[in-house]
Parts: structure tokens; C-alpha cells; sequence
């Protein structure tokens, strides 16, 4: 990460989160109305508004947000107060990036996102942030063959249950279960 630059006047500029994961990669079809979308297995899957969204379609517009508060945290003087802030919302857009990259299939560009995702929320001193983003990570694990991570990630999260809200612990304990399950432990 970058050190801090900081001006006479007290106010604080970083530069650490990088805008743009993958470039061409999520390409859905925006603002097109789908009724009912089907996966494979023709089983119906959420997306915000209770569908997955398998076709990349909230991707571009999540990523453009992101980009937005990266060219802020790069391009803006501000004090630290509010950079801490503006990383804590890179965090939050990454999260949300990652997970819509994971739901329409694309695991490497969640990852990217994710781990983007953990260093703004480091570099936003919020513990809570970093520790949903890892319970994102142990979740798309968890879907994955690699249960025993899932447990591990989740358990690193829950390492900040004293500053999470009661539904992201709850959110995590639930992934910890879950992996555990996969796994065949009685975690």
C-alpha cells in the first residue's frame, strides 16, 4: 500500500485500491427486464431483487461506482477522516463486486475483487468491513470444493464479532456451518 500524502494544510491523500480488476469482463445486457432467469440445473437463483444474476448484469454498473470512488481516493484532496471513509466504500463496492462476479460465474474476477476489497477495508482501519469481505471469500469457498477454507476464512472474520453487526455474525457463523457440513466437521 501507499503511504499517505499529506499536504500543509492537514488534509491526507492515499493511493492503494486499483479500479479495475478485469477489464471486458462482465458485459451483461443492462436494464434489460428479466422475469425469470434459470441456471443450469434450471433451479432459480436471487439477485438484489431476489434473482441471481448469472449474466453479469448489476457487474458494469457496481464496477463503475467503484471506479468513481478510486478516481476520488487517487485524483482528490480530502482530510483523513473522509479518505478513511472513501476506502471503507471501495471496500463495500468490491465486496458487492466480488460477490456479482462469483454469482455469474466468473470465481478468478470475484477474487480480484475480493482481495481489493480486504485492502481498502485495511486501509480504512474498519475491522467489520475486512471482516465481511471475508466472509464473502469463505462463502464463495464454501460453493467451491475447498470447504475447510470456507471454515477458516469464516473464522478469521468472526476474530472481529465484537464490532460486526448481529446479521454479518450471523452471516458468518452460517458459513462457518456450512463448511463445516462440507467438510464432514463438527466445528
Amino acid at each position: 500500500m501507499d503511504e499517505p500524502m499529506s499536504g500543509g494544510d492537514g488534509r491526507v491523500n492515499r493511493v492503494a485500491v486499483r479500479s479495475n480488476p478485469g477489464d471486458g469482463v462482465g458485459t451483461g445486457q443492462a436494464g434489460r427486464p428479466r422475469d425469470r432467469r434459470r441456471s443450469r440445473t434450471g433451479r432459480r437463483h436471487p439477485t438484489a431483487d431476489g434473482r441471481r444474476d448469472r449474466r453479469g448484469t448489476l457487474l458494469p454498473s457496481v464496477r463503475e461506482d467503484l471506479r468513481l470512488v478510486v478516481a476520488l481516493l487517487r485524483n482528490s484532496a480530502y482530510t483523513e477522516d473522509v479518505g478513511l471513509r472513501l476506502y471503507g466504500v471501495a471496500a463495500e463496492f468490491s465486496r458487492l463486486a466480488g460477490w456479482l462476479a462469483c454469482d455469474s460465474e466468473q470465481p478468478a474476477l470475484a477474487q480480484r475483487y475480493f482481495a481489493a476489497g480486504l485492502r481498502a477495508a485495511h486501509m480504512s482501519g474498519d475491522r467489520a468491513i475486512g471482516a465481511n469481505v471475508l466472509g464473502f471469500i469463505s462463502m464463495q469457498a464454501g460453493r467451491s470444493d475447498r470447504p475447510t477454507d470456507a471454515i477458516v476464512l469464516a473464522e478469521s472474520a468472526l476474530q472481529a464479532e465484537r464490532q460486526l453487526t448481529p446479521a454479518v455474525a450471523a452471516s458468518l457463523h452460517a458459513w462457518l456451518a456450512r463448511g463445516a457440513a462440507r467438510s464432514g466437521d463438527a466445528a
